[in-house]
């Protein structure tokens, strides 16, 4: 779902029984593999939304121990994230570290316990 290279809006609502977008793949590379062969999730996306998805607790389940992993970062160009009556209860690692990010959004996030440090 996340390698659509050109993809730059992406907007997501009413997934009412949605807990993760994606599995954990398993040809993401660990230790030691060519982390350059890999693209990042999403590589182009600069806007994106989520809104109305209450069950919602992460974007990728990990399947497998991902210790050793060595994706590379996602989401490298975001601009805009709008989370709106999401489940998060903590914000997933996927949506931290975004050098790119000049707008953050959220609103109604009631499960959400903590801000973290970005």
């Amino acid at each position: 779902f996340g390698r659509l290279p050109h993809l730059e809006n992406l907007r997501l609502s009413g997934l009412n029984s949605v807990e993760y977008m994606e599995e954990d793949e398993d040809d993401a590379p660990v230790m030691g593999e060519a982390i350059s062969e890999v693209a990042p999730l999403f590589p182009s996306l600069e806007d994106l939304t989520l809104t109305y998805m209450p069950k919602l607790k992460g974007w990728r389940r990990d399947s497998r121990n991902t210790k050793g992993s060595a994706r590379p970062p996602p989401f490298p160009r975001l601009k805009h994230l709008w989370l709106n009556n999401v489940g998060f209860e903590v914000i997933p690692d996927e949506f931290r570290g975004l050098s790119s990010l000049r707008t953050l959004q959220i609103h109604a996030c009631e499960r959400l316990k903590e801000i973290p440090e970005w």
